[in-house]
């Protein structure tokens, strides 16, 4: 099965690939615009979403779950796709390498970063099939309806954090015109979120707080990282606040956007104004100073070492450190935020 092959059967299912081609470019293996200039339409029908529960590995390769809720003619599709351009095809043998890169750090860093969070129970696991399938999941599946499906094609499309998220239009879809490379965003993680859960360094767009807990005017205040508890209003995503017995709790906190920087105080104090905090300004200083600190703290650290993963780890606390720095002054949270907060499909 060569790239037309693969295009002409997905498309006699129902998929669309229109205008798009394999290819390599800076990201490595991608998708690419044949013609720069005409719209790109990529869009991956139900009849081909598979559950991320419902895959395995068997006998060396990614295929469907007997179980799985798919045609013959899907189910087939997908084993061979994953045979030949997913799975079998190379990434198997990248996400290992990157997973064995991972185990080998030298516990002081490991032990660093497991204090910062969020870190998964598995990022510093040794390889293994069990270990590869849950980081391929981890970087490629999308939510659909509150779902999470490995999603055909669509998968292939690399991430950059100024694209546009995942369409959904009766599946999955990426839509637009692209110079070159056809990018989506995959996910709101900042920059250390995608290095430590999905393996790559990202471009410092935003910054959210590490998991933190501290006591402040007797308070005892306490940040998650739960991007998906959160509330919209105006445009604008706002983490959830509880309270209780004078305990404050946020789902997450973000503390900087390169392309809306007067926004997370102005956020901030809008939460704050709900709460007995007095000098909401002040807090808002100690999360951001004990956040630039902990990468500061990192960063020291990984100047005694070399490496690959070493270097991708100080890219990604550069990044976020950068990503931080983007919050100043403050700005009125009616008129909402279409481009740099918008709500996004994962």
């Amino acid at each position: 099965m060569d790239w037309e092959e693969l295009v002409a059967e997905f498309s006699s299912l129902g998929g669309i690939a229109e205008n798009v081609k394999l290819g390599d470019g800076p990201f490595g293996r991608g998708l690419f615009a044949i013609d720069p200039a005409k719209p790109v339409e990529l869009r991956t029908p139900e009849n081909l979403l598979v559950r991320s529960e419902d895959v395995e590995v068997r006998d060396g390769q990614l295929v469907a779950k007997a179980l799985a809720n798919l045609g013959k003619r899907e189910r087939a599709f997908f084993d061979r796709y994953q045979r030949r351009f997913s799975w079998g095809a190379g990434v198997f043998d990248q996400l290992w390498q990157a997973q064995q890169h991972w185990h080998e750090l030298p516990l002081d860093i490991i032990a660093t970063i497991r204090r910062m969070g969020p870190v998964d129970y598995y990022r510093f696991s040794a390889p293994s099939n069990e270990v590869c399938l849950r980081y391929y999941i981890k970087s490629r599946a999308v939510r659909y309806e509150g779902i999470t499906y490995i999603v055909p094609m669509i998968e292939l499309a690399n991430h950059s954090g100024e694209s546009q998220g995942y369409l959904h239009l009766s599946g999955i879809s990426i839509q637009g015109v692209f110079k070159l490379e056809v990018l989506v965003r995959y996910n709101l993680s900042d920059a250390w979120q995608m290095t430590t859960g999905l393996g790559f360094a990202d471009g410092a767009y935003h910054a959210h707080s590490l998991p933190l807990s501290m006591n402040f005017e007797g308070i005892q205040i306490t940040i998650r990282s739960d991007l998906f508890d959160s509330e919209v209003s105006s445009g604008i995503i706002f983490p959830r606040l509880i309270l209780d017995s004078g305990a404050i709790r946020l789902s997450f906190l973000n503390l900087g956007i390169r392309t809306a920087p007067r926004l997370p105080r102005s956020v901030f104090y809008r939460l704050m104004s709900k709460t007995p905090i007095q000098k909401p300004d002040e807090l808002f200083d100690r999360i951001q100073h004990g956040n630039r600190m902990q990468f500061i703290t990192l960063l020291r650290k990984l100047n005694n070492y070399n490496g690959e993963i070493v270097a991708l780890l100080r890219e990604a606390a550069l990044n976020q450190l950068e990503a931080l720095s983007a919050c100043f002054g403050t700005r009125t949270l009616d008129d909402g935020l279409a481009e740099s907060n918008a709500v996004d499909s994962m």
